[in-house]
């Protein structure tokens, strides 16, 4: 008998609101106090968990995401995470242009290595 391997995902969501905190070194706590997220909750601690809940997934997943941020060559063939070559693009262009220090140069796309010498290296 014949085996076959089936592998079922979804694409990734990830809200580039709380990657660009995350990538500013914000933690969950002071991401679920911003005005931004918290305008359209209800007053409730139902609510307030939930929000908790969806940050706190969001900072997993980038955790998760940043040692191929590092090793932008290796992003796009991760089997974890199904992402779009825009978005593998802006998270690698936002995460240069925040920490671009502690990327290698040599791995980076043009467009991202233009980036990172035009705008980092004048910090």
């Amino acid at each position: 008998m014949d085996a076959v391997d089936v592998f079922i995902e979804n694409r990734s969501c990830l809200d580039m609101d709380i990657y660009q905190l995350w990538l500013d070194g914000e933690i969950v706590e002071e991401i679920c106090r911003l005005p931004f997220l918290t305008v359209q909750l209800d007053d409730t601690p139902s609510s307030k968990q939930i929000l908790a809940s969806y940050v706190a997934d969001q900072v997993r997943t980038f955790h998760l995401l940043e040692k191929w941020l590092h090793s932008p060559a290796e992003l796009a063939d991760q089997p974890v995470f199904q992402l779009t070559d825009s978005c593998r693009t802006y998270l690698l262009e936002k995460c240069v242009l925040t920490r671009g220090k502690n990327l290698a140069l040599t791995e980076l796309s043009p467009l991202t290595r233009w980036l990172y010498t035009t705008w980092v290296e004048r910090v």
